[in-house]
């Protein structure tokens, strides 16, 4: 029973982080860091329902923007960078995630 209510819950914050997502986009902008972190949380929901290509996709995403207006070298990649790796790790793609971890 547990684990069906904790399925129904992820189902539930993502329903709200896509709500949230469509929202900061809207009325941020794309390349606002709080749209960011909203698409970054979203991708995280993700992972934990094992939804891996979703939620490497909005990492992809997340990390190119912030490359983007941060630059290259900037502390806030790092993160997004890390949970891309794991997913590349979890899914036996060991390179992918080696260049990402270095």
């Amino acid at each position: 029973m547990e684990d069906k209510n904790k399925k129904g819950r992820l189902k539930e914050t993502e329903d709200l982080y896509v709500q949230v997502v469509v929202a900061r986009r809207k009325i941020l902008g794309e390349d606002h860091p709080e749209t960011w972190e909203s698409v970054k949380e979203l991708a995280l929901i993700y992972r934990y329902q094992g939804r891996f290509k979703e939620a490497e996709n909005l990492y992809v995403h997340v990390v190119a923007a912030r490359k983007k207006v941060l630059g290259e070298e900037h502390p806030e990649i790092w993160e997004p960078a890390n949970e891309l790796a794991s997913i590349y790790h979890t899914q036996g793609r060991w390179e992918e995630a080696e260049d990402l971890f270095v």
